[in-house]
């Protein structure tokens, strides 16, 4: 059984189903928030309860993540609980870092101690921010060691800790550094994507006045990502510590909105046009050659097939 941390949001659950369809059996641990309470998709359902259980805990609490060992058969962990600042629930600073670093060491001694198979740590391209700009993002890139944001600023803490464990006690910690994420169950309007597409489809302004329209992305569908993910942590063998994981794309929001009019003729897509709107981190350009030498190719490297699928499964619930 496959432990997923944080495996009740956009990535966990589609993952879910990468893995069910591989013939795993996952096990689902959610933080409990009332707004954050696991919506069960319905390419979920025939699996929930069954070949995928739900259990709610804390990543820093140790009889929590301890306790689930004697539980359940769990061989190996995907790790990808975290917040951020502005997540509801999240109460300061103080409390980011210590979900965000602490409980990956948390999680990394428990598959020590219990001598579990891998542990496969969910990152993000936020680490390569405060590289010059156009730099392209390599998993060999020396980072630079200031981070606007605390995104890139915990998860390079943590992956300095996987490196760590991974030397010193010869544990299997793969690093997934993972690009902006769209696709089935994101549904939040958390980012400017989704809010273009879910307001496209709902007939409603798509107000993104917050974003600059030259800014750049670079974006996965969750389909894609969730494959990429299963290879690497399923894989027997790994060439490499640290993947990234993209589509490959690398676009202005101004022609993401462009792709979803193509598709959606009426929608209503509002973006900024200051330039003062744009980050001071901005992404870079994603390297994705050492997860397509492992033998990954994304279904959705055209962006625009990758956005009408997400249509699809709004309207439809095509999976």
């Amino acid at each position: 059984m496959i432990l997923i941390t944080g495996g009740g949001g956009l990535l966990g659950l589609n993952l879910a189903r990468d893995l069910v369809d591989k013939g795993e059996k996952v096990l689902i641990l959610s933080w409990f928030h009332e707004r954050y309470k696991t919506e069960v998709p319905r390419f979920l359902t025939p699996f929930w309860g069954k070949e995928v259980k739900e259990v709610e805990g804390d990543v820093l609490e140790w009889p929590s993540i301890s306790g689930l060992i004697g539980k359940y058969p769990i061989d190996s962990v995907v790790h990808a609980a975290g917040i951020w600042p502005e997540r509801p629930g999240t109460t300061s600073l103080y409390h980011v870092v210590s979900v965000d670093v602490v409980g990956t060491l948390n999680i990394l001694e428990m598959a020590r101690i219990f001598g579990l198979r891998r542990v496969t740590f969910i990152s993000s391209i936020n680490v390569y921010f405060g590289l010059d700009d156009g730099v392209e993002g390599r998993e060999d890139t020396n980072l630079p060691a200031i981070y606007p944001d605390a995104i890139g600023a915990t998860k390079k803490a943590a992956e300095q800790i996987c490196g760590l464990y991974t030397s010193m006690y010869e544990m299997s910690v793969p690093i997934m550094r993972v690009a902006r994420i769209y696709g089935p169950t994101a549904h939040w309007r958390r980012n400017p994507m989704e809010r273009m597409v879910v307001s496209a489809v709902e007939g409603i302004p798509a107000d993104c006045l917050d974003t600059y329209e030259g800014s750049y992305l670079c974006p996965i569908h969750a389909k894609d990502c969730a494959k990429g993910i299963s290879l690497i942590h399923l894989a027997n063998e790994l060439k490499y510590n640290i993947y990234n994981l993209a589509d490959g794309n690398y676009i202005t929001y101004g022609k993401v909105a462009n792709l979803v009019k193509e598709i959606i003729p009426d929608a209503n897509i509002r973006l900024g046009i200051n330039k003062q709107l744009d980050k001071s981190y901005p992404f870079h350009p994603v390297n994705i050659d050492r997860i397509k030498a492992e033998g990954w190719t994304p279904e959705y490297a055209d962006l625009k097939k990758g956005i009408k699928a997400y249509i699809d499964y709004i309207k439809h619930g095509k999976y």
